[in-house]
């Protein structure tokens, strides 16, 4: 099969991606709950330019198809063993459904317009990434008033010290600004020879500094903090890097039920003794993960079906740190795979994982995989700790951030297939 990437498609597919891919960010600062839509379209833009010039279609992404026929079929057969047939129904999976569509399309287009689409995506992005910044500073400094306008009077709380709504949006940004961080470093040794790129650098770390010590996310702070730290340990130079990363992901995933309950036993007396850890509601995210853990484990090989948690009523919460009996999602993505779908899901998501990043090591150089993994482990540990992962918004994010990664350092792919 020819690459399809190396064929010239109709420029204007090309510019409305790359202006797509840069408007993100500023999307995500302003309305992030917008984001749903954008893979789809950036997809829709991309093959539609193959088959517009009757070029071939973008390669199949094996793992990446594999992986969401599985979750999907998983979640299409749930209400069959769903704890309550009347409320777990397929109602929820066939609207994530067309999300997860839209994420493929938005990948395999990304890639088979690589090389076309990174001379545009480098400069355009971080543009758009400085520009959501600025929002997002503006809203922090000045009580939100860009959110105020878009968005209307009432929409938040009153009170000016809770910024709480703004945390999706500076969410999405900590993930922009990592890839805009690979675009602009892609070469070192050339960036005191390029002006510009040298001082969109210094700004966007600038930038992403007053962000950090201003924001209430603490979601972000950590993306910020660890994914220097990812980057440096990952063990892309070793060519079986990829396995012991697998086998601790799904021993911590088929192990969650667990994990969540020793650390309840332990942790949340010593969380409070922490500002940190105490604002970010540790204690009470704990003692969630404890009651869904126990819940999970009554159907421990199936589950309670897609979206149990937002129909379960009568969890057993000890009412230590939270006070209502029901929760809408677990806030821990590995503590949802098992009450919705059990130890089926959880050894399915694991087999997932371990193809993806094996595909990672065999197809990537070493560069690359330090970027990838780096983005990926950020959207793990994040996934770990706070929003659903059925939510849209997250999945568009997720399908945006995948897809873009694939045009950084686009020669890195010549002549090899992505996972």
């Amino acid at each position: 099969m020819s690459d399809v990437s190396l064929q010239p498609p109709k420029p204007v597919f090309l510019i409305g991606m790359a202006f797509l891919i840069a408007f993100a960010p500023m999307l995500a600062a302003l309305a992030p709950r917008g984001l749903f839509l954008l893979p789809s379209l950036v997809g829709l833009l991309g093959w539609g330019g193959l088959f517009s010039l009757k070029q071939q279609a973008p390669q199949i992404q094996k793992t990446l198809l594999f992986g969401l026929i599985s979750v999907s079929i998983l979640m299409v057969i749930s209400p069959l063993w769903g704890f309550d047939p009347d409320v777990i129904t397929l109602a929820r999976p066939m609207r994530i459904l067309p999300l997860l569509l839209g994420t493929y399309l938005c990948f395999t287009a990304c890639y088979a317009h690589r090389l076309h689409l990174a001379p545009m995506v480098s400069r355009w992005l971080p543009v758009g990434v400085l520009i959501a910044g600025l929002i997002i500073l503006t809203d922090l400094l000045a009580n939100s008033i860009i959110y105020d306008i878009v968005h209307g009077p009432g929409q938040r709380s009153p009170f000016p010290t809770i910024m709480s709504h703004l945390n999706r949006g500076i969410l999405s940004y900590g993930f922009f600004a990592l890839i805009a961080f690979a675009f602009l470093i892609r070469d070192i040794k050339t960036l005191p020879k390029e002006p510009l790129r040298f001082c969109s650098l210094i700004a966007l770390i600038i930038l992403s500094a007053a962000i950090f010590f201003k924001t209430e996310s603490q979601s972000t702070q950590i993306i910020f903090l660890l994914a220097p730290l990812i980057a440096l340990l990952v063990p892309c130079w070793w060519q079986k890097g990829w396995v012991p990363i697998s086998l601790i992901f799904s021993a911590i995933l088929i192990g969650a039920p667990f994990i969540a309950q020793a650390m309840y036993d332990f942790l949340p007396p010593i969380s409070e003794t922490i500002e940190w850890l105490k604002h970010g509601y540790a204690p009470q995210r704990m003692e969630i993960w404890d009651f869904i853990a126990r819940r999970a484990l009554e159907h421990p090989w199936l589950g309670h079906g897609i979206d149990a948690t937002r129909h379960i009523t009568d969890f057993d919460v000890p009412h230590i740190y939270q006070k209502e009996n029901t929760i809408l999602h677990p806030h821990n993505f590995l503590l949802q795979i098992w009450i919705e779908f059990g130890l089926l899901g959880a050894v399915l998501y694991s087999a997932i994982f371990t193809l993806a990043v094996r595909k990672l090591w065999q197809r990537l150089n070493t560069t690359q995989i330090r970027i990838s993994t780096t983005i990926v482990f950020a959207f793990i540990i994040v996934a770990a700790m706070s929003y659903g992962m059925w939510q849209s918004w997250w999945i568009g994010l997720a399908g945006l951030v995948f897809a873009i990664s694939t045009i950084i350092l686009p020669s890195t792919y010549d002549n090899k297939s992505p996972t």
